[in-house]
């Protein structure tokens, strides 16, 4: 018997039990966070690559040294010739507005720290998403069941 439960219960409402009505609910409800989940993973995906970009320019950073010509970013599609001053510290955007001033190491550091702890949060999303897909799954074969049962003329088990 296939049972659904939320996190915490001890033990699940057997789909079986549900109405097609319900059953209709909520596979309309998991779907929706499922899509909702996985828009998040898409989310956070960008983020990581963002922290990579900005570990990558750290990193050509220490290879240039103060003096060097480079094109400074004004907008996307605007740049403007520059020359770099200081080569030994940068100011790292923590959220919020906030800027902290961090040597070349830490601001390496800082970035491979937030990208690991939001690889380890897609992780745990990407195991919601997967116990997710398969209480759709079992909610549908229900579904589908109770549909046939119909067609069979035969009652469904309804509360």
């Amino acid at each position: 018997m296939t049972t659904l439960g939320g996190p915490g219960t001890a033990q699940g409402i057997p789909l079986s039990s549900l109405s097609l009505e319900q059953l209709n609910s909520l596979k309309q409800t998991t779907e929706e966070e499922v899509e909702y989940l996985n828009t998040s993973v898409q989310q956070l995906r960008l983020v990581v690559s963002k922290f990579t970009e900005s570990a990558e320019a750290v990193a050509a950073l220490r290879k240039n040294g103060p003096g060097k010509e480079v094109l400074v970013p004004l907008t996307g599609p605007l740049y403007c010739r520059g020359k770099l001053g200081d080569t030994k510290t940068v100011l790292v955007d923590v959220g919020t507005g906030y800027y902290v001033q961090k040597t070349l190491a830490d601001a390496e550091e800082y970035f491979q720290r937030r990208n690991k702890s939001i690889e380890a949060n897609i992780d745990e999303i990407q195991k919601v998403i997967n116990n997710k897909s398969k209480a759709l799954d079992s909610i549908v074969i229900t579904m589908r069941q109770k549909i046939a049962l119909l067609k069979q003329g035969q009652p469904t088990a309804q509360p």
